[in-house]
């Protein structure tokens, strides 16, 4: 393919769409690597200078999201500019031309193109224009580094505990609380004596984590769970920030469907039958077989919260969006 069939065929997402096709443009925009950057990176510009039609609902301009990903696949250090004003627009802009990627993906995204230089994480975080949410996935940002090999260990400690003393104070208390998140998802504990500080100087907001979540010297409230260990904390995060596959992010969208997937035509006589709403609405049938047997190991249960909140509180799904654009919805 050449590089503007690449672009066209990588424009569109109609819904329901196979996923072939995008696939067959997705390797070749990585065989041609060179030639497609400055293209992609482009792209990218075009949405950050005027995002408003982009966020119409009936636009169905979708370059930018494979951009996004195959630069990171790259790990391309000349879309940094692009990726950091991109991500620096107002309000939750970034967040609503991108779905889940930020809340999902932000820290391996961010990373991918900072080539192990901490600083544009860092000025991210500090940044108080920037989306709370973008903030948070810089900051785990410096933990990935981290964990890709970029930057000892004793580096990226340094950084967090660089951050307490740099952050905006009381600034934003979901800032500190991801500031935080991250300490207990790296098993930072030598920065305990920084964490019980943004406690007592009530920075944090203890909705999204709280001090016995990471304190040991602090007694656990009773929960209806399992509190996972630190070394799972560590190797879940570990998990959740692979290295980016352009192909394996794009190919989850909602929107495609599996080819191979057989989906049977409900017979006519169910369409109008009241009494069988899980025929009607192709809902799994009243009678639900018993569960098997489950496996050795079971992740723990989240913590469900009753939904006494406001629109722009954490959801309590753990998912690390807002209420309203998660459970709330």
């Amino acid at each position: 393919m050449t590089i503007p069939e690449i672009l066209r065929q990588l424009q569109y997402v109609p819904n329901g769409y196979k996923f072939a096709p995008y696939e067959t443009a997705l390797r070749a925009a990585i065989e041609q690597r060179q030639a497609i950057v400055p293209e992609l990176i482009a792209a990218i510009d075009r949405v950050s200078a005027n995002p408003t039609p982009y966020l119409h609902k009936d636009n169905s301009d979708y370059l930018h999201l494979y951009a996004i990903y195959l630069l990171a696949q790259f790990r391309e250090t000349q879309a940094l500019d692009c990726f950091l004003r991109f991500f620096s627009l107002p309000g939750e802009t970034s967040l609503d031309l991108t779905g889940d990627m930020i809340t999902e993906r932000g820290a391996a995204v961010l990373t991918s193109v900072c080539g192990g230089d901490p600083a544009p994480l860092l000025r991210l975080a500090h940044d108080e224009s920037v989306n709370e949410f973008v903030r948070g996935q810089a900051i785990d940002g410096l933990l990935v580094q981290g964990i890709w090999g970029e930057r000892p260990r004793d580096a990226v400690i340094a950084e967090l505990r660089g951050l307490f003393a740099t952050l905006p104070k009381p600034g934003d208390p979901r800032v500190w609380a991801q500031w935080v998140s991250a300490v207990n998802d790296f098993d930072a504990l030598e920065l305990l004596p920084e964490v019980r500080q943004a406690y007592a100087d009530k920075l944090v907001d203890e909705g999204v984590i709280g001090l016995e979540d990471i304190d040991p010297a602090v007694p656990r409230k009773p929960r209806g769970y399992t509190p996972p260990t630190r070394e799972e904390e560590y190797r879940w995060f570990c998990e959740r920030n692979i290295p980016i596959d352009a192909i394996a992010e794009c190919s989850s969208w909602f929107c495609y469907i599996d080819e191979n997937e057989v989906v049977k035509p409900l017979d006519d006589a169910d369409h109008d039958n009241k009494d069988r709403p899980d025929v009607t609405f192709d809902l799994p049938p009243a009678e639900i077989p018993a569960i098997p047997s489950l496996p050795a190991y079971t992740p723990p249960k989240p913590y469900i919260a009753p939904l006494k909140m406001g629109r722009n509180d954490p959801c309590p799904c753990g998912s690390g969006k807002k209420f309203k654009k998660c459970c709330g919805k």
